[in-house]
């Protein structure tokens, strides 16, 4: 194949991509990343998910390095509060991020780290030669063009890459529902706080109720208020037994993440069949912000004043790697000796119905994700971040959170950074190297390396 050369090419610039491209070429690989919208970020930027769970486990903090620094300088942007404690209590940390402030501030880091990046650009074909990726095909503008590539990272959220490879994937049956999240303001979230201290049966709630009161919104629950709308035909398109937002960091506003829609059957916006399953999502959320301005306590004097570009699809196709971490090893917290990443949201499923499974994770509180599920065996320079590397389909809805899914985008970006030089999975040294480059990116990957933020911690234990 001819064409440009790269030693590392990432496909999709979502965050996992985003975090790949850049620890690639902070690495010193000349690396491009591939991105099919006009913007990098995925489902931070144009799906609009907020907050991000979680950066933490109950021993400290599990996700460090490019995430990391992330998050510090949306924090210097006044975009980001930081990690801060769930008033749900559903995760160790939250981190409240402003949705629209993360795609240009992921160009901005991309420009210092010399990422190359094609974006509005598709993938159309993957060329396999003597077991490694040998170049892909990609589109732009009408007009196709060939990369080489010395290995190459799917961030695609689809294991689109590795379906392209001939790599096994899996679609699980039951995919968790899509979402369309949108933004209120002028939201008192002060008389929302006085509520849910008055009527904590109605609420999902840290039992630490102090938490209420750092000044951070996030709402689980108005059970008996939604039941009763559902029975009067008020919320006749809501299939839910509870409302669900979280604040930004704004203070007047709310990111609402309420609504549910079957998974579309591609996850191509420009698709018709995308489009319809969007339009079904527009009317649920005209029914729902309006019930909310008129009913719930707090938005009174709120209106809607923005909707996600993109629907908020939690599931799709996943590699079929050398290891499919399974829930019990979510469950009981194991790890691995070639641990690449750690996991410490619980297991979270949203039900098709209106309820959620969860189940916490068992041992410290956190887990290991091997090497084998970012890797299969017969594509030696392949390397898939992200939603669409190797889980079941209940350890996924663990692991397909976005620090997780970050923290396996800078082990997939280092991983990729080896096999160009030579030292693909199963090479001699390889966990030494990775182990090297991954310290002095700040990664944490093994439970021995587990950073403690002081800062956090004191704040997490606040009086």
């Amino acid at each position: 194949m001819t064409g440009e050369r790269y030693q590392v090419v990432v496909v999709g610039g979502g965050m996992a991509g985003t975090v790949a491209a850049l620890t690639a070429a902070r690495l010193g690989a000349r690396t491009l990343l591939v991105e099919r919208s006009a913007e990098l970020g995925g489902v931070a930027s144009r799906a609009w998910v907020t907050p991000w769970q979680s950066f933490h486990s109950p021993r400290g903090r599990v996700v460090g390095g490019i995430p990391q620094l992330i998050v510090e300088r949306l924090v210097e942007m006044g975009a980001c509060l930081g990690h801060v404690p769930d008033p749900i209590g559903f995760a160790p940390s939250l981190t409240p991020v402003e949705p629209r402030a993360v795609a240009p501030l992921l160009v901005e880091l991309a420009r210092e780290a010399g990422v190359e990046l094609s974006l509005e650009t598709s993938l159309t074909g993957v060329e396999v030669e003597e077991g490694r990726v040998a170049g892909l095909t990609l589109a732009r503008g009408g007009e196709e063009s060939q990369v080489r590539a010395g290995a190459v990272v799917d961030a695609t959220g689809s294991a689109l890459v590795a379906r392209m490879a001939g790599l096994p994937t899996e679609l699980s049956e039951e995919r968790q529902p899509a979402s369309l999240l949108f933004r209120m303001s002028g939201v008192d979230g002060g008389e929302i706080i006085a509520y849910m201290e008055e009527n904590p049966e109605e609420f999902v709630l840290n039992p630490d109720r102090r938490v209420l009161r750092l000044g951070y919104l996030a709402v689980s629950g108005f059970f008996s208020l939604v039941r009763e709308a559902r029975e009067r035909g008020e919320l006749r398109l809501l299939n839910r037994d509870r409302v669900l937002f979280f604040g930004l960091p704004s203070g007047d506003e709310v990111i609402v993440n309420t609504t549910r829609l079957e998974p579309p059957p591609t996850d191509d916006p420009s698709s018709p069949h995308y489009q319809r399953y969007y339009r079904e999502g527009v009317e649920q959320v005209r029914e729902l912000a309006g019930w909310m301005v008129r009913r719930l306590p707090g938005f009174a004097r709120a209106e809607m004043t923005g909707l996600a570009q993109e629907l908020g699809i939690r599931e799709s196709f996943r590699l079929v790697g050398a290891y499919l971490l399974s829930a019990e090893d979510v469950l009981s917290g194991r790890h691995f000796a070639d641990s690449v990443a750690l996991g410490s949201f619980p297991i979270d499923i949203h039900r098709q119905d209106a309820g959620l499974e969860s189940y916490p994770i068992g041992g410290e509180g956190d887990y290991g994700i091997p090497l084998g599920c970012l890797h299969h065996p017969t594509v030696a320079n392949l390397y898939v971040a992200g939603k669409g590397a190797s889980f079941s389909h209940r350890a996924f809805a663990s692991a397909r959170t976005i620090p997780t899914a970050m923290s396996l985008g800078q082990a997939a970006g280092i991983l990729a950074f080896l096999a160009s030089e030579g030292m693909a999975a199963g090479s001699p040294g390889l966990g030494e190297s990775f182990g090297e480059l991954a310290r002095g990116l700040g990664h944490i990957h093994r439970p021995e390396q587990i950073v403690r933020d002081q800062l956090t911690r004191n704040f997490l234990s606040a009086d």
